[in-house]
């Protein structure tokens, strides 16, 4: 269901896309909420994608929460994620790879981090809430 969800994206055809996630709904699969999380900015990014020249586009990546560790394979969620670009653009998936952990000091936060965090989490608690 996910593969056929990124393959609709993929082609660039919103109305496919639609399709493709009606039809999941429609299957009365128990708890299957949707096939796309996101359905309206997935077809808004296909919409910008399309009038700034993409013309072609394909799935770069697929995982779903049963492939780690603690995930159970009878139960997940999915993650994908679908290049849109304009013909002639080389596939560039540099962005793609998983850069090289950075090297984590143990130095201690100073008494001054410590007030800056607090400052913007209350900050942000006050923002949202």
């Amino acid at each position: 269901m996910d593969r056929e969800t990124l393959a609709a994206i993929a082609g660039l055809d919103p109305a496919k896309f639609r399709s493709v996630v009606q039809a999941h709904g429609d299957k009365n699969i128990p708890n299957l909420y949707t096939s796309a999380c996101g359905e309206a900015p997935i077809l808004a990014a296909i919409a910008a994608a399309k009038s700034l020249g993409a013309t072609r586009a394909w799935s770069s990546s697929y995982a779903n929460s049963g492939d780690t560790s603690v995930g159970e394979s009878a139960r997940v969620v999915g993650y994908g994620s679908v290049v849109l670009t304009a013909e002639g653009m080389e596939k560039d998936i540099s962005a793609l790879t998983i850069p090289t952990p950075v090297a984590v000091s143990n130095t201690a936060l100073t008494s001054s981090d410590k007030k800056a965090l607090l400052a913007f989490a209350r900050e942000t608690i006050h923002d949202y809430y």
